[in-house]
């Protein structure tokens, strides 16, 4: 099968869920997977990264139209959010401390510093993994 640019599908060959509003697999938009097998008409895919994280690892039949080869974007809103979040968190200092420097109150090194300690500040947790 065929994905919606014309390349042909494997198993085991990434793929990236691009179904319209009124396409039944539009509910895995932009999903991540894993082409599994073919069908008469649809490609069994295993979700390795979904929106959001209850429909990793489900196995679903979509379309080989709303295919598309390779991981493509982000697929998480979640991680949209964080994104949006360490931004809107990132932006006042950046903003107050390139303000100081046109005021005089700070050199630009001192501006630089400051920027880069509230980064290190504001870096997204990373949970610990050993082993």
């Amino acid at each position: 099968m065929h994905d919606r640019n014309g390349r042909i599908l494997a198993p085991g060959d990434p793929v990236t869920v691009r179904a319209s509003f009124d396409s039944a697999g539009s509910r895995y938009h932009r999903a991540h997977g894993t082409v599994v097998s073919f069908g008469t008409k649809r490609v069994l895919i295993r979700i390795t990264r979904g929106s959001s994280d209850y429909i990793d690892g489900s196995e679903v039949r979509i379309l080989p139209g709303d295919l598309e080869y390779g991981h493509h974007g982000t697929p998480r809103i979640d991680d949209q959010m964080a994104e949006a979040m360490l931004g809107i968190r990132r932006v006042p200092v950046s903003e107050a401390a390139k303000l100081a420097v046109e005021a005089g109150i700070i050199t630009g090194y001192q501006a630089e510093g400051l920027i880069r300690l509230w980064h290190e500040h504001t870096e997204p947790q990373r949970p610990d993994v050993s082993g």
